[in-house]
């Protein structure tokens, strides 16, 4: 997922529930990553409105808010919606 407002920053997410940012114009080592989810991250999205929030959902059934304002993601709001 490509941030809305950062032209250069995106971020992916893997089947062990880990979420990597770059920038696409240094892509040897990610901006962060964090263990989100205890199975596969299913989604990860940028908030168009608020360029310091992203949002995962896992397979663990959990949907989390995070603040990506300090350069790693910190979890703001968790959600079980199962």
């Amino acid at each position: 997922m490509w941030h809305p407002t950062m032209q250069h920053n995106f971020a992916l997410s893997t089947e062990s529930g880990q979420i990597f940012g770059y920038d696409a114009r240094n892509m040897s080592k990610p901006l962060f990553e964090k263990h989100a989810h205890e199975s596969a991250c299913s989604q990860v999205q940028f908030s168009p409105h608020i360029p310091n929030m992203m949002v995962s959902s896992g397979t663990d059934g959990y949907v989390k808010v995070w603040d990506i304002s300090q350069g790693q993601p910190m979890e703001v709001a968790s959600r079980d919606v199962k």
